[in-house]
């Protein structure tokens, strides 16, 4: 079974839609979805957002599981102006090299953004800030949670792909949350699904 990571159902939701057979969880997991994807089992789960719940949620989820790799997925605010709205961006420092480096997985045919992720302890909300991580850090992109997730997944022995999605900069998350929705449902949505119905279809990682 692979198992796939989102922040929260807001960002999930579309994903749970191209599942067949979806079902929730059990009693260790109530909340996870789960479900086929062309024959192959995966099980949606979500995070919260920021450290705490997510070094909560995910250890929970890893205790005891048996995922063959796990896609920790969603979206990501930008620190490099290059990016634009809805570009996709693959983390080099936090995916495990066994899944970055699969000649399964073509990143340059599917025009990803691969580069550096930083996980930061809040939202940015001013571009002083911006500039300062992206100074420090040298990434392209933050996020809240994926730095945690690899740490546990390094722990649990489960390789990781960290793939987002950029979303624009705004200092209301219920304000992000809406543009990042409307971004989900644009064609980069399309092409994020394709690949990851396609990494899952494969079954073929060097894992």
């Amino acid at each position: 079974m692979i198992a796939i990571l989102f922040a929260l159902p807001a960002e999930s939701s579309e994903f749970i839609r191209l599942l067949a057979r979806s079902a929730s969880g059990n009693g260790k997991c109530p909340e996870s979805i789960h479900g086929q994807i062309h024959g192959r089992s995966v099980a949606v789960f979500h995070t919260g957002v920021g450290e705490r719940s997510c070094r909560a949620r995910i250890e929970s989820i890893l205790r005891d599981s048996q995922f063959r790799y796990l896609i920790s997925t969603g979206f990501a605010g930008a620190l490099d102006h290059e990016l634009k709205v809805g570009d996709l961006v693959v983390s080099d420092n936090l995916s495990s090299p066994e899944l970055l480096h699969s000649p399964h997985l073509d990143l340059a045919a599917n025009r990803f953004v691969v580069g550096k992720l930083k996980t930061v302890p809040k939202i940015i909300s001013s571009e002083a800030e911006r500039v300062q991580w992206a100074t420090e850090s040298a990434a392209l992109a933050i996020d809240m949670e994926t730095e945690f997730i690899a740490e546990a997944c390094a722990a649990h022995k489960i390789p990781l792909l960290s793939l987002r999605v950029k979303a624009i900069r705004l200092r209301s998350r219920c304000l992000l949350l809406r543009r990042y929705c409307s971004i989900w449902r644009s064609r980069k949505r399309t092409l994020l699904y394709s690949f990851i119905i396609s990494l899952l279809t494969q079954g073929r990682l060097s894992v």
